[in-house]
């Protein structure tokens, strides 16, 4: 996309507002792991995301989850996991979430694709990531597998989206024009 994806044009905007708008919609906190490089972007805007941890640009993703876990230690909260690069689903998904990964995780899916944001639970964070040893390697996606309850959301199409290409970025905003939101 040509720079970090949180800092891409999206409708005349930074794709960052667009989620920190989504999310403040449902009023789910927030935090944000970012790199040095859209913390820059955030620099002197007054509604840019307070709740920030800074993360190394050129570690594996899995090293930005750990710190993120790691800024949220001791809150006993869900944790959802939401790339920068998938709109933000709707409040009642998050709920939906919550309700089926009790001790475990969750996972939305729109038959047949799974999507995001993935919802760890505080236990089996304790369980799987703190003070776990984990190698550069590492990634969620395999972390989980096997142990998550699939929660369909057939309501709700940001589940399943990428925003990876300018294709993609197009047809997400032309979805939301013909469903007038």
């Amino acid at each position: 996309m040509g720079g970090p994806k949180a800092l891409m044009s999206v409708g005349g905007k930074p794709w960052w507002l667009w989620q920190a708008g989504a999310l403040h919609g449902t009023g789910m906190r927030s935090l944000w792991v970012v790199n040095e490089r859209v913390l820059e972007g955030f620099e002197g805007i007054s509604v840019a995301p307070r709740d920030c941890v800074v993360a190394d640009g050129s570690a594996p993703m899995f090293e930005s989850l750990l710190r993120g876990i790691g800024a949220l230690r001791g809150r006993q909260a869900f944790v959802h996991v939401l790339p920068v690069d998938v709109p933000c689903p709707l409040a009642g998904t998050f709920r939906a979430l919550e309700d089926a990964a009790g001790e475990g995780a969750a996972v939305p899916t729109r038959t047949p694709a799974r999507g995001h944001p993935v919802c760890l639970s505080p236990t089996w964070i304790e369980r799987h990531l703190v003070g776990a040893t984990h190698d550069r390697e590492t990634r969620l996606d395999e972390l989980i597998r096997g142990c998550t309850t699939p929660v369909e959301t057939p309501d709700d199409p940001n589940t399943t989206v990428n925003l990876n290409t300018p294709a993609d970025v197009a047809a997400w905003l032309e979805s939301r024009e013909l469903r007038h939101d």
